[in-house]
């Protein structure tokens, strides 16, 4: 949503007074127009639906605006049932009060009110599809790299021409491998002399909890996937691919997995994805190619020629998840590197001060003091005061996991 949100505002707050240029150009949030912002899609899945609610935010700005103040949603099926939403913070999502699944050929309308207009759209879907089967097979891409790719096989029930919309989210297990249960910590020891004050050193600490060698990290796909069946001899999908994993990949490196999300939608939805995907993929905001606003379904009441930023769609949902291992596709080839070089850096706590700098031992408080390295392990034992002379220290994320995961493996999670 984030993404859509984004890319939209710099259409509606900027072609208009940028359409001539395509030299680059410091932008500036002067003539910002502010808009609404609405994402439904509405699924035939029985389950609390969601929309989302947002205001357009200006170009320089990086700040995520939900709108919620005096906002209220409602759905209306076939002009009769009503279904209201509520804001969950969470989120920043309206969520449905109650679970439902919309069904085929029946009218839904959508309403959302704000303190000075009302947005209206209305959806229905005719046709619902499903995933048969994801496929994972060894390939080489239009690059020349190896690696996996993984593809949709699906089925669609009323056999005319049919328009997809995909989303996946990947999850895979990280090794932290500069991992070690201890830390390096602040200790206070006692003076030579009474009328000292203590002496705060650096040792190493056993604390299995504070750092994780194991971790799960969950990726979600940047646009929209887009399909159709027009160009095909028959109306299903087959092999069609959804993502590209070069071997050399570290999301390659243990176990992984991908749950894939199909939704049947109409051609006018289609066509605004499709739309939102072209100018995602330009890169630049002042490219020769200035598409302007895309329109979407969603209008204004009070306000006709108002602009409204989104799209509302009532769809069929379909999902598979897959998973596997590494060592499936290539059992006799080395995983894949860390996500990241990890540089070990040696502080001998009690070694000599280099020229114009302060001691070592201030120099590893420092690292410790403001995370920017953590203890791999120790070598040269003094004595049990004052511990182990030499640190081997490596940035957080090569000993911790939890930098770029979640220990905890997520409910759906298979070994």
């Amino acid at each position: 949503m984030k993404k859509i949100i984004y890319i939209i505002l710099i259409l509606v707050g900027f072609t208009t007074f940028f359409t001539a240029c395509t030299e680059p150009y410091p932008i500036n949030s002067e003539y910002f127009e502010e808009n609404i912002v609405i994402e439904a899609s509405i699924t035939n899945r029985l389950e609390k639906q969601r929309i989302k609610v947002a205001k357009t935010y200006p170009v320089d700005s990086t700040t995520y605006q939900p709108s919620a103040n005096g906002v209220s949603v409602k759905l209306i099926k076939d002009q009769s049932t009503e279904y209201t939403f509520s804001y969950q913070e969470e989120d920043s999502t309206f969520v449905s009060n109650q679970a439902f699944q919309a069904e085929p050929n029946v009218q839904y309308t959508l309403k959302v009110a704000t303190a000075n207009d009302i947005y209206t759209a209305t959806s229905m879907f005719e046709s619902s599809s499903v995933i048969d089967s994801l496929s994972v097979q060894k390939a080489t891409n239009e690059e020349g790299i190896e690696g996996l790719q993984i593809a949709v096989n699906s089925t669609t029930a009323n056999g005319s021409n049919t328009y997809y919309r995909f989303k996946y989210e990947e999850t895979y297990k990280i090794t932290a491998p500069y991992y070690s249960p201890f830390k390096a910590d602040f200790v206070n020891i006692a003076p030579d002399y009474s009328w000292y004050p203590p002496e705060i050193i650096i040792k190493q600490v056993y604390d299995p909890e504070i750092y994780h060698e194991k971790c799960y990290r969950t990726e979600y796909a940047k646009k929209a996937i887009l399909a159709n069946t027009e160009d095909l001899t028959e109306t299903n999908l087959q092999n069609f691919p959804i993502k590209f994993i070069p071997k050399t990949d570290y999301r390659l490196n243990e176990r992984y997995s991908i749950h894939v999300t199909q939704y049947t939608q109409s051609f006018e939805a289609y066509k605004f994805y499709e739309t939102l995907n072209d100018l995602s993929s330009e890169g630049n905001i002042l490219s020769p190619n200035q598409p302007g606003f895309i329109e979407g379904n969603i209008q204004s009441v009070n306000f006709p020629d108002k602009k409204v930023v989104g799209f509302f769609e009532v769809v069929s949902a379909s999902s598979k998840r897959i998973y596997f291992n590494h060592q499936d596709f290539f059992p006799n080839e080395t995983v894949p590197e860390y996500f990241r070089e990890c540089p070990v850096k040696v502080i001998d706590k009690y070694g000599p001060v280099p020229p114009g700098s302060q001691s070592m031992m201030n120099i590893l408080k420092k690292f410790v003091r403001n995370n920017q390295l953590i203890l791999w392990k120790t070598d040269r034992f003094i004595n049990d005061e004052l511990g182990y002379q030499d640190f081997y220290m490596v940035p957080p994320e090569c000993g911790d996991c939890a930098v770029l995961g979640n220990p905890e493996p997520p409910e759906f999670w298979e070994e």
